[in-house]
């Protein structure tokens, strides 16, 4: 008879939480997994130019293990009222692995992620307005895992869900500053967390949710390096040249190259 019982529970996946650690069932494997204290906000568009079609946010697991999503919410804190406005359960992806990113973001962002990340749909809009911001917390003990401000400090927020109801610390340190609506704010170095959101995220030019943050300079520095319009003949080997004279990657969202007629002064 134990053995009919013990057979039967190991054929349903399933998920155990012990203290701090993690423990997922699943037929007769058995992995360890990371607790979700170490999991972190990485990377947050919330601005665009014009219309906000492309927020997300970006949440990285920086380790060398899986960490389970069990329980796991995001909270987006408004620092108007120093209260939380939106909340996303993440639980139902049950684990992220090591080095991993969730995306949780309009349906343009999730189109454009890469295969190998998790993607949630952002139903909502994420507040731009001059202090916000979001904590990501485990409700299993309802203790934060990571918070960020943005555009100024929130320093406790009312959770007033009722599976929470607590007051919570939301920057670390002195907040991140405020998306200008061209790019993002990220972890710079990738996934480090100094504990202090002024240092940790800064404002990058381009946007790469669902994979590393790497610094990009503004296309502003671009520069058109070489052209040939007339050969001998048939002008057939025209070209323009671009070229990207800095030592970081520059983002090409939104450069748009337009030839101009100078007898008219419009482009063609």
């Amino acid at each position: 008879m134990l053995n009919i019982i013990l057979l039967f529970l190991l054929s349903f996946p399933m998920i155990v939480k012990a203290g701090s650690d993690m423990i997922f069932i699943n037929g007769f494997e058995e992995i360890i997994l990371t607790p979700p204290d170490l999991l972190i906000i990485n990377e947050v568009d919330y601005n665009q130019l014009g219309i906000d079609e492309d927020e997300f946010i970006e949440i990285y697991n920086p380790t060398d293990f899986a960490i389970s999503m069990s329980q796991v919410s995001l909270f987006l804190i408004n620092g108007s009222t120093n209260t939380s406005y939106a909340r996303y359960d993440l639980d139902s992806h049950v684990m992220l692995g090591a080095g991993q990113y969730l995306v949780l973001g309009s349906l343009n962002v999730l189109a454009i992620a890469p295969p190998n990340s998790l993607s949630q749909e952002l139903t909502g809009s994420i507040q731009n307005g001059l202090v916000d911001g979001m904590v990501l917390m485990d409700l299993f003990d309802n203790s934060v895992i990571d918070g960020m401000s943005y555009g100024g400090d929130i320093v406790t927020a009312l959770i007033p869900d009722p599976d929470v109801n607590i007051n919570v610390v939301v920057t670390e340190g002195s907040s991140a500053p405020s998306d200008p609506g061209v790019g993002s704010l990220a972890r710079m170095p990738n996934g480090v967390d100094t504990n202090d959101n002024s240092l940790d995220f800064l404002i990058n030019a381009g946007v790469t949710p669902g994979s590393e943050n790497v610094v990009l300079a503004p296309p502003d520095l671009l520069v058109i390096n070489e052209f040939d319009y007339d050969q001998p003949g048939a002008d057939t080997l025209d070209f323009i040249e671009i070229f990207n004279p800095t030592s970081s990657p520059i983002d090409l969202n939104g450069v748009t190259l337009y030839l101009i007629n100078g007898a008219l002064n419009i482009d063609y």
